[in-house]
């Protein structure tokens, strides 16, 4: 198998590139990572189906991972620091959350497609970081059809 530039690929490539994929799913930067050239992986995966379901693997799970951080950005928002300088020395007056609005739609989009049209959020108060995000019109979380059930 050969590397980047046709030089030879390293040994346990394969495990490195999987590794990667798991942490960042994307299939360039784990070759980057694991230092072999992307024909050379996809190859591969086609001539190996053992390769392929662990290559599969490795993205659901680095998919999830990206899920659970966006998920946390949305309803648990960034915390950052506001600063101002004091007598010449950076001093941290505030600590602001920002939420990711357009992410927590996302989500919700991704999840509950039946109500697409139904879900709104609107960010309340004066600007990021100063209130909780409000939900209006939002899908129940278990139908109608289904309460008796649970």
């Amino acid at each position: 198998m050969l590397g980047k530039n046709g030089s030879k690929a390293p040994a346990g490539w394969q495990r490195k590139f999987l590794q990667a994929l798991r942490i960042i799913p994307n299939v360039f930067r784990a070759c980057r990572v694991s230092r072999v050239s992307p024909p050379t992986v996809y190859k591969a995966r086609k001539e190996s189906k053992k390769f392929e379901k662990a290559w599969d693997l490795a993205l659901e799970t680095g998919y999830a991972l990206m899920e659970e951080t966006a998920m946390r950005l949305a309803t648990q928002g960034n915390k950052r620091g506001v600063w101002k300088v004091v007598n010449g020395v950076p001093v941290k007056v505030e600590v602001l959350t920002d939420y990711s609005e357009a992410m927590l739609l996302h989500l919700l989009r991704v999840h509950y497609p039946h109500h697409r049209e139904q879900a709104r959020i609107e960010h309340v108060g004066g600007g990021p970081g100063t209130a909780p995000i409000q939900t209006q019109q939002l899908p129940p979380l278990i139908p109608k059809e289904l309460e008796d059930a649970v």
